[in-house]
């Protein structure tokens, strides 16, 4: 059988149907045409395909990654930085690796800090960076060193051995799980002031003072009391006498003092109210005994109204003293009547005054009495005090009103009586007594 060479030989029989190829090209099928080179790319030059045609050397088409953050539009190329701006960190790159580093700064919700060096100790702020404090030891509390200088634990001082709970409103006392003895200072509400009397001039007198609110003192060991909590009931003060609306009648007189407890410890209100005004004297709130550290001692009774100028409540001067209202004074169409003060509390010679009563008032100046004051609550005293009785009111003289009395300071100030009326005019109402009030110290 004869033989006979084709030249090219065709891509049909084998063949790539091409005699020369380019150097360098790269070769493309043609179907059951002749192998077709490329031209010779240059350098960095990608084959990059051609829809429906030969495919042809050129250069790379830009990247197309976008990136996008929470805010801020997207970042779109080839190449991009990154950079941690004013938060503290950084970013390391090595080959196709980027590394996130540095330190967080506070205001971007890091510690600034690297470590917290004490283990146990108690983080703070100092200014730059959060830190820790050394750790303490047992019993050891932290304490304040003031501004600018870091805390650190220290022995309990023996100040911290003593708790306060002061109570002015009812509520629940828990005593302390260290607690070993506690002393509780009690006082009842003030009595509340009488009305003045509403009649004819110089007939017609103030209310008399309400007394101030029992008081007490007990001392008892932790186990006295009850370790799921006593019960506290703050006496609210006695409502004065309302002012008298019919002519030629007496005042109202005024309301007694209410108690304060804590469990089954007990002082009692006020119980001498102000009577109220007639057409003589009328009297004041009368004092109750109570029992202080086995001292006898009397709450202060309330001062009397007159159809003349009222009386001061008594003063006092013993430990947890309270002090009753001043007397209203009676209405005058001669001579404007004063009230009389409310009871001060006084040093242990019984003139020189710490705490004012209120004061009396007058139609010639301020005709309402004024509140009394509030003793515990006043500096440079050195044992505890209670509230002060308030200021009779004024006797009408030629206005239009006869004063009011003054409301009782707390704890259980007695209120002052209200001042006498011409008829046609309504008689000064008496003024609410003090309310009561509650200290523990508890000892640990």
């Amino acid at each position: 059988m004869a033989y006979k060479r084709i030249s090219p030989q065709p891509v049909a029989e084998g063949g790539t149907g091409a005699i020369t190829l380019t150097a360098h090209g790269v070769l493309i099928g043609e179907g059951t045409s002749a192998i077709t080179p490329t031209a010779v790319g240059t350098t960095g030059q990608v084959l990059t395909g051609v829809t429906g045609s030969d495919p042809v050397w050129a250069a790379p088409a830009a990247s197309s990654i976008s990136i996008t953050g929470n805010s801020g539009g997207a970042l779109t190329g080839n190449a991009f930085t990154f950079t941690g701006g004013t938060t503290g960190l950084t970013f390391a790159g090595a080959g196709s690796t980027e590394t996130l580093g540095g330190t967080l700064a506070i205001a971007n919700g890091g510690t600034n800090a690297t470590s917290m060096t004490t283990t146990d100790g108690v983080i703070y702020y100092d200014g730059t960076r959060l830190v820790t404090t050394t750790a303490g030891t047992s019993g050891q509390v932290l304490t304040s060193n003031g501004a600018g200088v870091a805390p650190t634990y220290q022995a309990v001082s023996a100040g911290s051995s003593t708790i306060l709970t002061k109570f002015t409103s009812s509520g629940t006392f828990t005593i302390n799980a260290s607690t070993k003895w506690v002393d509780v200072y009690i006082w009842g509400s003030g009595a509340g002031g009488g009305s003045g009397r509403r009649a004819t001039s110089t007939t017609s007198g103030g209310g008399g003072g309400g007394a101030g609110g029992g008081r007490a003192y007990f001392r008892a060991p932790a186990t006295a009391f009850n370790a799921a909590g006593e019960t506290v009931t703050i006496g609210a003060g006695g409502g004065g006498g309302a002012g008298q609306t019919t002519n030629t009648t007496n005042g109202i007189a005024g309301s007694n003092g209410n108690s304060s407890s804590l469990g089954n410890l007990v002082a009692l209100g006020g119980g001498g109210l102000g009577f109220g005004g007639t057409n003589s004297a009328t009297g004041g709130g009368s004092a109750q005994s109570v029992v202080i550290m086995a001292v006898v001692a009397s709450s202060g009774a309330g001062g009397a109204g007159d159809v003349v100028a009222g009386t001061a409540g008594n003063s006092a001067t013993n430990t947890m003293a309270v002090t009753g209202g001043g007397g209203g004074g009676g209405a005058d169409s001669g001579t404007a009547r004063a009230g009389g003060a409310g009871g001060a509390l006084t040093q242990a010679d019984g003139v020189t005054s710490l705490v004012s009563g209120g004061a009396g008032g007058i139609e010639s100046g301020t005709l309402n009495g004024a509140a009394g004051n509030s003793g515990i609550a006043t500096a440079n005293i050195d044992f505890l005090m209670g509230g002060t009785g308030g200021g009779g009111g004024g006797g009408q003289k030629t206005g239009g009103a006869a004063g009011t009395g003054g409301t009782g300071g707390a704890p259980g100030g007695g209120g002052g009586g209200g001042g006498g009326s011409l008829n046609g005019t309504l008689s000064g109402a008496g003024g609410t007594g003090g309310r009561g009030e509650i200290w523990v110290f508890e000892y640990k």
